[in-house]
């Protein structure tokens, strides 16, 4: 790829164009611009750049979506066109938030805390055993791979 070419592609991802649609307007193969960002650090960085635009740009279309309100002649006597019309703008709103969450999903993707990683902190379980019953006890401790409890706590199963 020239530079130009790569220019112009990273131009159009920034603006919003798929990648793919980005290449064919500008006559490269798929497999050729994903040689080039496998090959070429730093153009690699630049379409990380532009791809991170691209989901932000996104983000304001989905607030223009929603915020559009209907036009005359959306609607019939039943509702028909409205409901239509809506789902369309679900439709779009739902595939941006979708495209921009695997787009840049350290800001847009679902927040999922599982703890461990390095922004995260550690998962904390906490068990009140006095609430267990002996036998809850007993397949606990022979999990962790400990012998059950020898002294009775004097609960019995139904406590």
């Amino acid at each position: 790829m020239t530079p130009e070419q790569k220019t112009a592609v990273l131009s159009l991802i920034a603006e919003g164009s798929s990648a793919r649609a980005a290449c064919r307007d500008n006559g490269i193969t798929w497999g050729r611009f994903n040689e080039a960002v496998q090959d070429d650090p730093e153009f690699a960085g630049q379409y990380a750049r532009a791809t991170k635009i691209r989901a932000d740009g996104q983000l304001e279309e989905i607030h223009e979506i929603a915020d559009a309100p209907l036009e005359d002649g959306q609607t019939t006597s039943s509702g028909v066109q409205i409901a239509s019309t809506l789902d369309q703008r679900r439709l779009q709103i739902d595939t941006r938030k979708w495209s921009m969450a695997r787009m840049n999903a350290r800001k847009y993707g679902e927040k999922l805390a599982l703890g461990g990683a390095d922004d995260l902190p550690p998962v904390k379980a906490a068990i009140d055993v006095t609430k267990l019953s002996t036998d809850a006890m007993a397949e606990i401790l022979a999990a962790m791979g400990n012998a059950a409890p020898e002294t009775d706590t004097g609960r019995s199963d139904g406590d």
